[in-house]
């Protein structure tokens, strides 16, 4: 039988993976918010992404990322991507929960006004996508986008910058002053 479905934290922690192929037949993979893992989180040396152009469900771009085959959610962002900038397509909506975890050579991502959530169940508090991206920056987001916002830190808001979502981990500053506009912080924000 042809195997259908990927499960959550389906790879073990500390494999040396480097390229995981989706065939065409893998028409599900977990990626439900009341999980704690996905199915890449043990993947940190993990670089591309491949998938079966005949795969109903999902594709991948050029550069190994994951996305549904209508590229308008973003699942997965392979760790050890040697890009160190990466600008989310137009086309995407959602990027789910820890699409960005463990990306170490990452330090600049440009967000779109076409994304709308960052987390499976809309609460972006809990499952910040780029959770240990040790040498993220900055977050660019778009003019224009009616759910984020980015300021000149680099750090991710919501549109009216009532709630912090992430600074990113490499920020630079020796001090920071939380914003007036702010009325909540995020798990995970610092």
């Amino acid at each position: 039988y042809p195997v259908v479905f990927l499960e959550e934290n389906i790879f073990p922690e500390g494999n040396t993976i480097k390229s995981i192929h989706i065939p065409a037949s893998i028409s599900n993979i977990c990626w439900n918010f009341n999980y704690t893992f996905t199915p890449f989180s043990g993947c940190d040396s993990l670089e591309k992404i491949t998938v079966d152009p005949d795969n109903p469900s999902y594709t991948a771009d050029e550069n190994g990322v994951l996305y549904n085959k209508r590229m308008t959610d973003l699942y997965h962002y392979p760790a050890k991507s040697p890009l160190k900038r990466f600008s989310i397509p137009s086309s995407v909506n959602m990027v789910k929960k820890q699409a960005f975890i463990n990306c170490v050579n990452l330090e600049e991502i440009f967000i779109p006004k076409s994304v709308s959530r960052i987390s499976d169940d809309g609460d972006t508090h809990n499952y910040c996508p780029f959770a240990s991206c040790v040498n993220l920056k900055k977050i660019t987001v778009e003019e224009g986008n009616r759910y984020l916002s980015s300021d000149e830190n680099g750090i991710l808001y919501n549109a009216d910058k009532s709630v912090m979502y992430k600074v990113p981990p490499a920020f630079e500053a020796k001090e920071f002053t939380v914003p007036e506009t702010v009325l909540e912080i995020s798990i995970g924000a610092f």
